[in-house]
C-alpha cells in the first residue's frame, strides 16, 4: 500500500510492498486520492524556523491547525510560506497562548517540542495544553536524556508548590492569550 508520510515539510512516499516494479502514475493516482480524503485529518507537527533566529510550531491535530510561539508574534512571512505546502492557504490557525519564554533564553525551539510532544501524548484539549507551565531549567537536560535513551518523553513541568509560591510572589510564568489569525 502506497501512503503519504509528511516530513519536514515535505511529501514522501512509502514504497508498495511486494512489487519489483511499479507503475508510477498509477501510485501517484492512487496516493492523489488517497490523500485527498486522509490528510485533513493526518497529525502533523512542523517546527519551523522564522528566519529571524526564532523557532515557532504548526501543528495540525484533528482537523485544526495550531500555532504555537513562546515570544507570541504575528505569524512572519517565511513561517506563512512555510505553511503553504503541507497545509494549503487560506487557512485559520489558532495561536495557543503559550507560556513566554524566560527573557534571558533562547528556548524558543524547546518551547515548540515542548508543546509538540504533550499535545499528541495528553488527552487534553490543545488549550490546557498550552497553559502548561514547563520548567526552563530542566529543558535542555531533558531533551539529551530522551535521545540518549531513544525515548520520547513529556517535558518537565514546574511543580504545583512552586507555582503556587511564583503567584503569591507575582512572578509566575506569563501566558500569551489564545487568539485566531487568518493566513
Amino acid at each position: 500500500m502506497d501512503a503519504p508520510i509528511v516530513r519536514n515539510g515535505r511529501q514522501h512516499h512509502a514504497k508498495v510492498r511486494g512489487c519489483k516494479y511499479s507503475n508510477v502514475a498509477a501510485e501517484r493516482r492512487y496516493t492523489d486520492a488517497f490523500q485527498s480524503t486522509v490528510i485533513g485529518t493526518l497529525t502533523v507537527l512542523q517546527p519551523i524556523n522564522n528566519g529571524g533566529g526564532h523557532s515557532v510550531g504548526i501543528a495540525r491535530m484533528g482537523g485544526q491547525l495550531l500555532h504555537v510561539d513562546s515570544m507570541s508574534m504575528l505569524l512572519h512571512d517565511r513561517v506563512q510560506r512555510s505553511c503553504v505546502d503541507p497545509f494549503g492557504s487560506n487557512n485559520l490557525f489558532i495561536c495557543l497562548g503559550v507560556q513566554r519564554q524566560s527573557s534571558a533564553g533562547n528556548l524558543c525551539g524547546l518551547h515548540v517540542l515542548a508543546h509538540f510532544t504533550k499535545l499528541p501524548l495528553s488527552d487534553k484539549s490543545p488549550a490546557e495544553v498550552a497553559a502548561t507551565n514547563f520548567d526552563e531549567s530542566r529543558m535542555r537536560d531533558h531533551v539529551f536524556d530522551c535521545l540518549q535513551s531513544k525515548q520520547i518523553d513529556r517535558f518537565p513541568r514546574l511543580p504545583i508548590e512552586h507555582l503556587l509560591l511564583l503567584q503569591h510572589a507575582a512572578v509566575a510564568p506569563e501566558h500569551f492569550p489564545t487568539s485566531l489569525e487568518i493566513e
